[in-house]
């Protein structure tokens, strides 16, 4: 990635899986389809931020979003700049 260069990276919400879809979740893993062996690793706000800083990344915006299909929850983004 370029000097100055921006990146955006997604991930589901945590708290949103944690609620609604408790029996799909092992650890930080979202599995959506029953005995497919796909999973989605969830996330916090401050953990997508904290990712980000580690990768020397300056966060210019973090928060939550709506999935086009409602029942898919809630995702979280960053926008950061290197």
């Amino acid at each position: 990635m370029k000097d100055n260069g921006i990146i955006n990276f997604s991930g589901h919400e945590r708290e949103y899986e944690e609620i609604n879809y408790p029996h799909c979740l092992v650890g930080k893993k979202f599995f959506p389809y029953k005995d497919e062996g796909i999973d989605w690793e969830i996330f916090t706000i401050d953990e997508l931020r904290e990712l980000a800083q580690k990768s020397e990344l300056n966060v210019l915006n973090c928060e939550r979003g709506k999935i086009y299909r409602e029942e898919e929850g809630t995702i979280i983004h960053c926008v950061c700049r290197k």
